[in-house]
């Protein structure tokens, strides 16, 4: 087939082997830009992902330290409740669950926080 090809062109004149010339160079023009749109297409569309990215992580870190610094200061604001203290020493769950509950209920609503989780000092380390 390569060989037809050849035969033709060598026989063909100046006219008809510049357009050939003109056709091939268009094809190899058109295929390298093609070529080129594509690959920068992809580095930006990379730049583009890996910029929205970070952008999620730091949003999410910075999230993470506010919640945890809110959390802080809920617990810093119930360890200095002498009466929920009290509460707790004495193990009366229902009385805790009471006092409590309030605040649970507004850490839902604000945070999603969902459950509290009262454990005894170590060593004994046990829920109630």
């Amino acid at each position: 087939m390569i060989g037809k090809i050849v035969k033709y062109y060598r026989s063909s004149s100046i006219k008809t082997k510049t357009m050939v010339v003109i056709i091939i160079c268009f094809i190899l023009l058109f295929t390298a830009s093609t070529v080129s749109l594509y690959i920068a297409f992809n580095n930006d569309l990379k730049k583009s992902s890996e910029k929205t990215l970070d952008d999620s992580i730091e949003a999410y870190e910075h999230h993470i330290v506010i919640y945890s610094k809110i959390i802080h200061a809920a617990m810093d604001g119930l360890l200095i409740n002498d009466e929920m203290k009290n509460i707790f020493l004495e193990r009366d769950r229902i009385k805790l669950y009471e006092y409590t509950l309030p605040i649970l209920e507004k850490l839902t609503e604000n945070y999603g926080i969902t459950r509290w989780a009262f454990i005894d000092p170590e060593p004994k380390s046990t829920y109630f």
